[in-house]
């Protein structure tokens, strides 16, 4: 009997470590290897467009986010394989890539959130951006940009584990609606018109 106790008490000394082993790996891990977002390609339509990306500008300065608070308090870091405003213009390279005749247009990232939170039943992420668009005014002597038009996007979405897994898709989504929406506006951009530069300038810091 004595003996059968001893052997209980060491089975359940021997989980608690172990338990202890891994939530100590993953919140080192938590810290010392991010989440990595990286945007997929893809090309978007976007009907009768007459304008180009010429550059991104980025009030953000940080590419990482703490995202989570979990039930237990955990942090979930996410971080940018890139600065913003280079992850936004390689995702839009080849929807709004330069063409002869059409309007550079600048875009400034104003705001982009990505939050999760988990509760007893599941996780909910949201991602949300704000984008500013502006025109070139040059009349020889200096450019001066023009804003035009201001529009955000946000999606709310929800999942039993790793909602982590769902920001890459919905960030791209509601890229796609801030330029679907410009281009619904059908600016006259024609005395914007000029020749286009090298699509790979397009991201300044």
């Amino acid at each position: 009997m004595i003996k059968l106790v001893i052997q209980t008490l060491s089975i359940m000394l021997l989980l608690v470590s172990q338990n202890f082993a891994q939530d100590s790996t993953k919140k080192v891990s938590n810290i010392a290897i991010p989440n990595i977002l990286e945007l997929k390609d893809e090309y978007f339509f976007l009907p009768n467009r007459k304008f180009y990306i010429d550059r991104i500008i980025c009030n953000i300065q940080p590419r990482g986010f703490t995202a989570r608070t979990g039930l237990r308090g955990d942090s979930q870091a996410i971080q940018f394989n890139d600065s913003i405003q280079h992850v936004v213009a390689d995702y839009l390279r080849m929807s709004a890539a330069p063409v002869k005749g059409f309007a550079p247009i600048v875009l400034r990232i104003k705001d982009l959130q990505i939050e999760e939170n988990r509760n007893f039943v599941k996780e909910k992420g949201k991602v949300k951006i704000n984008i500013e668009f502006f025109v070139q005014s040059n009349d020889g002597e200096h450019t001066e940009l023009i804003k035009i038009y201001q529009t955000q996007a946000y999606h709310v979405y929800t999942k039993l584990f790793n909602v982590t897994e769902e920001h890459e898709l919905h960030l791209r989504e509601i890229i796609k609606e801030c330029l679907t929406n410009f281009n619904d506006e059908r600016f006259d951009l024609s005395r914007y018109a000029t020749a286009p530069k090298v699509f790979s300038e397009i991201a300044k810091d």
